[in-house]
């Protein structure tokens, strides 16, 4: 068990790897329009648009990562409902409760440190159950991940996934929704097209400047599925 010295070591290492470069850190990828736009916007912009707040509501996070997401849904529920954030990282999971504690977070995560293709969660005990990013696949079976989602959600309940084509192709989705009695609710895709000053893409793409060298497309997609 860490001391609160050790975690207080620990946090600042964790606010300095966000602030340094790859491979130790991630700061160009955190601090990127397009980590920003697809994360940072997009995902909470559809969150906040599709998915109604109800009382005593209770939400469950898949894979907590940086925790931005799960202390924005924390937020969202506040003097509405609960949110429970898994993750397989126990460091990760310890260093995230503590973080919020010490920022004073107003609707703090109740934290399970466990794989969750082998959950100790209960079955059909959430109203909304989220996985976005990169989850899916880091757990080496995303469809027995996004099984397993649905699993813990209500009947009449909602999965939010999220995923980038950076990790997968939408069609891997697709195929996977192919075998689901769900309903997809809401759907969008989300892109990013770097020009050489950060423009989106509907801006480059309409004055198609000839042989202009411009930079990936980055494209996030969107699904909210209610279960029967």
């Amino acid at each position: 068990m860490s001391s609160d010295l050790d975690l207080e070591q620990q946090l600042l290492a964790y606010y300095v790897s966000l602030k340094t470069p790859i491979p130790e850190g991630g700061a160009e990828w955190n601090l990127s329009p397009e980590h920003h736009y697809l994360f940072g916007f997009s995902t909470r912009d559809f969150l906040y648009r599709n998915c109604e707040l109800l009382p005593d509501m209770r939400v469950c996070n898949i894979g907590i990562g940086m925790g931005d997401w799960d202390d924005y849904l924390g937020y969202w529920l506040h003097k509405w409902g609960t949110l429970t954030s898994v993750d397989i990282d126990e460091n990760l999971c310890g260093l995230f409760a503590y973080r919020q504690k010490r920022e004073q977070h107003s609707n703090p995560s109740s934290v399970v440190a466990e794989d969750i293709l082998h959950t100790s969660l209960p079955a059909a005990s959430f109203d909304l159950v989220t996985i976005i990013g990169s989850t899916t696949h880091e757990t080496g079976q995303p469809e027995a991940a996004m099984n397993i989602s649905l699993k813990l959600a209500k009947s009449g309940g909602h999965v939010l996934y999220m995923g980038t084509t950076e990790t997968a192709p939408e069609s891997w989705f697709k195929d996977y929704l192919k075998h689901l009695t769900c309903r997809v609710t809401h759907h969008e895709n989300f892109t990013y097209y770097s020009g050489p000053q950060g423009v989106p893409s509907h801006w480059w793409k309409m004055v198609a400047i000839p042989n202009f060298n411009y930079h990936s497309e980055v494209e996030g997609y969107a699904y909210l599925l209610e279960k029967p």
